[in-house]
């Protein structure tokens, strides 16, 4: 279908890169957004609303909905031993808040957010230094 050729050409656009960091997670970096396609974007946000079925759809510009270039993949770990559940509730009400960064979404063993340029990840000994907080 022309969804499929759509990914195929859009997804070969795509790197993934290990982020370290993660204390339970397996974290990634994936760039290239900028470079998909606006027809992909359109025709996923098409399928994802009403199944392409309305002409109205076709020539809305969707292409600023992905206004980054970079998510954070983040893969949970840890299972049985943190309600992932509340943990993503309570992210993406700090998102919504605009204390945390961009929640983009959630599957059955992650979750997608905004990539933050320029930052790197705390390591556990930055955690015991009150400057910390403050930044």
């Amino acid at each position: 279908t022309d969804l499929e050729s759509l990914f195929k050409e859009s997804s070969a656009l795509l790197t993934c890169t290990k982020v370290t960091g993660g204390i339970t997670n397996a974290l990634f970096r994936v760039s290239g957004f900028e470079k998909i396609s606006p027809a992909f974007i359109a025709a996923v946000v098409r399928s994802l609303t009403n199944g392409g079925t309305s002409s109205t759809s076709s020539v809305i510009d969707y292409s600023p909905l992905v206004d980054f270039d970079s998510v954070l993949v983040r893969i949970f770990g840890a299972e049985g031993m943190i309600d992932r559940d509340v943990e993503t509730s309570t992210y993406a009400a700090l998102c919504n808040a605009d204390i945390a960064y961009r929640y983009l979404g959630r599957f059955k063993n992650g979750r997608v957010e905004g990539w933050l340029d320029g930052f790197l990840p705390l390591k556990c000994t930055d955690l015991t230094h009150a400057g910390t907080s403050l930044e």
